[in-house]
């Protein structure tokens, strides 16, 4: 069985998905940038950190797997030790 058709209109669908802002949430994003508090984005940065470096630490206790620590992303790299390419 070939894949192709299956993939290519997979490819087709997302290219035709708008991956920007509609215009209602456009004219709203002035009044929420100015209404939110300055709490909610420490907090928010606080427990995306906290989650990272409890992956971070989880992953590293698995032998053969090295994390890469995020620095601003919001996914990590983890490397295979057993299988390495590089």
């Amino acid at each position: 069985m070939y894949l192709l058709p299956q993939v290519r209109n997979g490819l087709n669908c997302l290219s035709q998905k708008i991956l920007g802002p509609n215009t209602i949430i456009q004219a709203s994003v002035p009044g929420i940038l100015k209404e939110t508090p300055k709490s909610f984005y420490a907090e928010t940065l606080d427990f995306i950190e906290s989650n990272a470096q409890l992956f971070y630490s989880k992953i590293s206790a698995i032998s053969g797997l090295k994390p890469v620590m995020p620095q601003g992303a919001m996914y990590m790299m983890v490397r295979s030790l057993q299988f390495s390419f590089i």
